[in-house]
């Protein structure tokens, strides 16, 4: 059996693998994925990619399956994996700011001068 370099499959491979990351990196989980403490991740990202353009194809095995769902475990992209990283995801809407301490339910402690927040003005400028 001779190999033949296919540069247009080899292409083809790599942009999926780019449109993967990409997709993947807009999920909440890659809040996480993103915090110092997990910044090791950012590999199994990439092997994951690569995983799931290996099983989008008809050679891959079960075991190529297997390591696909044992990546997406523990990038928390399964309800098992979310459980086992301990995260929990939920709509930033629903979640109240925590208060500041030494502030009052007005939101000031009397020693705090109001000052604008630099996103509302910039927002107004847009």
């Amino acid at each position: 059996m001779m190999l033949v370099r296919d540069d247009e499959a080899t292409a083809e491979w790599a942009r999926r693998e780019q449109e993967l990351w990409r997709q993947l990196w807009k999920l909440p989980q890659a809040v996480a994925w993103h915090m110092p403490q997990n910044r090791y991740l950012e590999l199994t990202v990439a092997l994951y990619c690569r995983q799931v353009r290996l099983c989008e194809t008809p050679e891959a095995k079960s075991a190529d399956r297997t390591t696909l769902q044992r990546y997406a475990d523990t990038l928390g992209l399964t309800p098992q994996g979310l459980k086992l990283n301990g995260w929990i995801i939920v709509d930033d809407a629903d979640v109240a700011p925590e208060p500041k301490p030494g502030v009052t339910s007005s939101g000031s402690s009397g020693k705090v001068i109001p000052f604008p927040d630099p996103r509302d003005e910039w927002e107004s400028l847009q």
